[in-house]
């Protein structure tokens, strides 16, 4: 296990426990329920995949690959309902989601299909993943799109957004490197990408949640001050 990914890991660890620390103390777990679940989630698949990294190694790559697509799952689930939550007061609603869900639905299936083992390997679990993330990068600028299309101002939403734009893009380039660069000099570097992308995410979530509890704590005070009508 290398310096960089230790480094980065530990770093990512704190920022999770405290971000879930900020998000239920501010509530925005109500508002953002799969982002909450995908960080609970997360930290556990850490801390279970690093343990058994040093107590029972030959089970690593296992638990590895089941957290990743479970995360990915929540990834998904997560960038719908954001999507939805943009679009909430439409009229097109429904028909916008359901107009999104079965493309995508669509589209894992020709990738599975399609995959081909000999680009890798790993075989078909690798790129598997790599695509999930470009799925979800396209879900994402879908998602920016409705935002500015309706000039939203919410600061939250937008900020989650962002990180989750930051995190997806470092998947998909450092996957795709790790599946086509041969030379060893450069192995680390995959790793180092995707986990900076990843701690970047968390330090904006973490930031958008900072700013989304001293708002509500802003809204508590001048409520309990405002006088009686």
């Amino acid at each position: 296990m290398s310096l960089v990914w230790t480094s980065l890991t530990a770093v990512g660890l704190a920022l999770i426990c405290f971000l879930i620390a900020v998000v239920f103390r501010s509530g925005g777990w109500r508002r953002y329920p799969f982002l909450a679940l995908y960080l609970v989630t997360a930290l556990v698949y850490q801390v279970t995949a690093m343990a058994i990294y040093y107590i029972q190694p030959e089970r690593y790559v296992m638990t590895y690959w089941t957290g990743d697509i479970v995360l990915h799952g929540l990834i998904l689930l997560m960038v719908l309902f954001l999507i939805r939550e943009a679009l909430v007061g439409n009229r097109g609603l429904d028909l916008a989601a359901f107009m999104i869900v079965v493309p995508l639905v669509v589209f894992v299936g020709v990738i599975l299909y399609l995959l081909d083992p000999a680009h890798s390997g790993r075989g078909w679990i690798f790129p598997l993943s790599r695509n999930l993330s470009f799925i979800e990068e396209i879900l994402n600028f879908v998602l920016w799109i409705i935002l500015i299309r309706n000039r939203s101002r919410e600061l939250v939403l937008l900020l989650v957004s962002a990180g989750l734009g930051i995190q997806v893009t470092g998947e998909v380039i450092g996957r795709t490197i790790r599946l086509y660069a041969r030379d060893p000099s450069v192995s680390w570097l995959p790793d180092a990408i995707i986990l900076l992308c990843e701690t970047g995410a968390l330090f904006v979530w973490y930031r958008a949640f900072r700013a989304y509890s001293r708002r509500n704590a802003d809204s508590g005070r001048e409520s309990r001050t405002s006088p009686a009508m």
